[in-house]
């Protein structure tokens, strides 16, 4: 029986408006994202990688130091093609990051589907991370939260519509490459492990022969990719730098829970994001109290697996303490939350003039909540808003074009790499700064990070005894630890030894003569120093530091 014409133009109509929905969405995602153009100073300590990699030292922070201070090597293997081709880092990490924030919206504004598996007319996830602060800013920031938005899209919307199983291998890599662009990713692959390693025993204690065999082989099909990609990595990790795991690890492993602040960082991520507090709890009630909807979300398998994978990375991640970035860590989760809920307006309302008005409605709220947006405080206990720290672009399309020059830590590494090739001597710089400083102070300067990041010795120093604050950011680097290691600048405990050896990077703390050649000044304060020490008019322990010091660089200051 042949379709009335009527139908068909219905149809007809449908689609055409929700192609216009669409369209309209992704013009509002390209310039609300763009709007937001900034480069964290994190994305930076990438960069310094990058740098080092296209210049021939090698894949480390500090020259001669083969050390993996990134979590997301895909991304910097990504961000570097274009470095290797001649083209700047940062500018080639932003506009791939813009094109990469894109993409990931049309995959899950175009990809996704609803009932019958039609074309969604009104896509709410786009609703719902067009108009998020921490989508928005991580977007475009030069980390590699658009990897990870474009490689989850396409995961969740393939897996959300077909079995896991039904495209093992390509799921496989999917989850593969997640893991090599966030580390906590990895705990996607263990949650299907279980739900399909539970399936396929129970086929096989069940005696389906058949469904057992298409179980197992299934699951041996999406372990290949992982074992080959993922466990390459890992091969290609210890074969370089010798380590099973990133630097990163080894730098919290001793810390323990930090459960305290992971609640705080879940609470701040909650409050400040209001609109999707309010849109999800509404789902929520929504498929709680409509029938039709509860027994779709609740006996879907993928539904409830992806639930379940989003209340486990959600719990990790309040475990660790979240993160001294505001909303960072949790849009992981939260964005496999938007997938699932992304065909709940298709599915609710079904008349066509209920979805042209939600359609019309959604569209008009989303230009408003991103012209008007809701964020968060610069700062909350240990959790700051990153961008308002570093949006030093105005217009924003600037951050395009030039690096953050005027930022106190960049004109800090500037001045260190003026210095370093001014006198010709291996600076060495205990930073409380890895990014922006460390980035514009060049190879040519051995930065020491205080927190063990991209520093073997200190990640290590579980011995230290250290007071919680902001996660990952612990202090491990004493002064002792620094000195033995031939810092060259660094602050000290000693009142006189600061009035005598500060400059505009700290107060020196080498007495190598090829250094203190260079400062004659300081020489000099150095011997009024000692004599008032022999008098005993120190008492702040700035004498007895400058013997320890004699002895360690085996000179005696009345000789220099």
């Amino acid at each position: 029986m042949s379709a009335e014409p009527g139908d068909a133009i219905l149809s007809l109509m449908k689609n055409q408006l929700a192609l216009v929905v669409k369209i309209l969405f992704v013009a509002i995602g390209f310039c609300a994202l763009f709007s937001r153009l900034w480069a964290c100073e994190d994305a930076y300590i990438t960069f310094r990688y990058v740098q080092n990699w296209t210049n021939g030292n090698g894949l480390v922070y500090n020259l001669g130091d083969k050390v993996e201070g990134f979590t997301h090597p895909l991304w910097l293997f990504l961000i570097a093609i274009p470095s290797f081709l001649g083209l700047d880092v940062r500018a080639s990490a932003l506009i791939l990051s813009l094109l990469i924030s894109i993409a990931g919206l049309l995959l899950i504004i175009f990809r996704d589907r609803g009932e019958d598996e039609q074309p969604l007319i009104f896509p709410f996830a786009a609703l719902l991370l067009i108009t998020h602060t921490g989508y928005r800013d991580f977007s475009v920031s030069g980390l590699e939260f658009p990897l990870v938005v474009l490689l989850m899209g396409w995961f969740f919307i393939s897996y959300k519509n077909h079995d896991l199983l039904a495209k093992p291998m390509l799921h496989g890599s999917l989850l593969a490459a997640l893991y090599l662009t966030r580390p906590e990713l990895v705990l996607l692959i263990p949650v299907f492990y279980v739900v399909y390693g539970i399936r396929a025993l129970r086929a096989t204690v069940k005696k389906r022969t058949g469904a057992a065999r298409q179980q197992w082989i299934g699951l041996g099909k999406l372990s290949l990719p992982i074992v080959l990609i993922a466990g390459g990595y890992h091969l290609f990790r210890w074969a370089y730098y010798g380590e099973l795991f990133p630097n990163t690890y080894y730098a919290k492993q001793g810390l323990g829970a930090y459960w305290s602040q992971g609640w705080v960082y879940f609470d701040h991520f909650w409050r400040y994001s209001p609109v999707l507090l309010v849109a999800v709890t509404a789902s929520v009630a929504m498929i709680l109290f409509t029938g039709r909807l509860r027994r779709l979300y609740l006996t879907s398998q993928p539904r409830v697996v992806m639930l379940i994978q989003s209340c486990v990375l959600t719990l990790y991640v309040i475990r660790l303490g979240g993160d001294f970035m505001a909303y960072r860590f949790l849009l992981p989760p939260m964005l496999i939350v938007v997938i699932l809920l992304n065909d709940l307006p298709d599915r609710l309302f079904r008349g066509s003039k209920t979805r042209v008005a939600f359609a019309t409605g959604g569209l008009i709220a989303t230009v408003l909540l991103v012209a008007f947006p809701f964020g968060a405080p610069k700062r909350v206990v240990h959790i700051a808003d990153e961008r308002q720290y570093y949006d030093l672009y105005h217009p924003p399309y600037r951050a395009l074009f030039e690096d953050p020059v005027e930022h106190v830590w960049w004109k800090k590494g500037t001045g260190l790499r003026g210095l370093r090739d001014a006198i010709d001597y291996r600076v060495v710089y205990a930073a409380t700064n890895i990014g922006y400083l460390g980035y514009a102070a060049g190879p040519g300067v051995y930065i020491l990070d205080i927190y063990g990041l991209v520093d073997k010795q200190t990640a290590r120093a579980w011995h230290v005894p250290l007071k919680r604050g902001r996660p990952g950011h612990e202090h491990k680097l004493t002064m002792d630890m620094a000195i033995a290691r031939g810092a060259t600048f660094l602050r000290t405990p000693f009142g006189e030894w600061e009035k005598a050896m500060s400059t505009g990077f700290g107060s020196i703390v080498t007495l190598d003569p090829k250094f203190l050649r260079h400062v004659p000044d300081k020489v000099e304060a150095l011997k009024k120093l000692k004599e008032a020490g022999r008098s005993g008019a120190i008492t702040d322990g700035s004498y007895q530091f400058l013997l320890e010091l004699e002895k360690r660089y085996n000179v005696n200051v009345d000789n220099l």
